[in-house]
């Protein structure tokens, strides 16, 4: 897409809180609490249409070509690069 995640600070950021949370030991109450997390987003309602409107208007930032500023980009904008860039032309 154009981003190289090496650069992408936040990216790096998400990489280091993955290995710290792999290294945590699993447990029947963090599976538990991680069903009930993953069950909980079943009643969609719209939201899923609503985040892909936002993130299509931060998209529009990103269509003329602009870069993220990848040592400050949040994880949303450089979605929002990528999603840009996956509905470029």
């Amino acid at each position: 897409m154009g981003l190289d995640p090496a650069l992408a600070v936040s990216l790096l950021r998400g990489e280091q809180a993955a290995a710290h949370l792999a290294a945590i030991p699993d447990s029947v109450t963090l599976r538990a609490a991680d069903e009930a997390t993953t069950r909980g987003d079943q009643n969609d309602d719209g939201a899923a249409s609503i985040i892909i409107a936002r993130m299509d208007r931060m998209a529009a930032l990103y269509r003329d070509g602009a870069q993220p500023d990848l040592d400050n980009a949040s994880l949303a904008e450089l979605f929002a690069f990528c999603f840009a860039m996956e509905k470029s032309p």
